[in-house]
């Protein structure tokens, strides 16, 4: 048996959440696993939850603001274990 044979595999999944319009007002908006859009973070971090998916790590992809750093895109990285 290799070193690997029991290792566990995962798979990982990056997601974009950007500022959109919803309902005529504005919220977090983002694609889902199963081809819908969800608003608002909590939605989106559970809709992903749902299909197995576990937040690993978020990072700030673009800001503006000047005297205050105000985010305006969000890349999300998650995994999930591979059956």
């Amino acid at each position: 048996m290799g070193v690997f044979a029991g290792m566990e595999k995962w798979e990982y999944q990056t997601v974009m959440v950007s500022i959109g319009n919803v309902n005529g007002g504005r919220s977090w908006v983002a694609d889902t696993p199963d081809s819908s859009r969800a608003a608002g973070f909590q939605n989106i971090l559970n809709r992903y939850g749902e299909h197995g998916w576990e937040l690993v790590s978020a990072v700030v992809e673009e800001t503006a603001g000047d005297l205050a750093v105000s985010a305006e895109r969000y890349r999300l990285f998650f995994k999930r274990r591979l059956l």
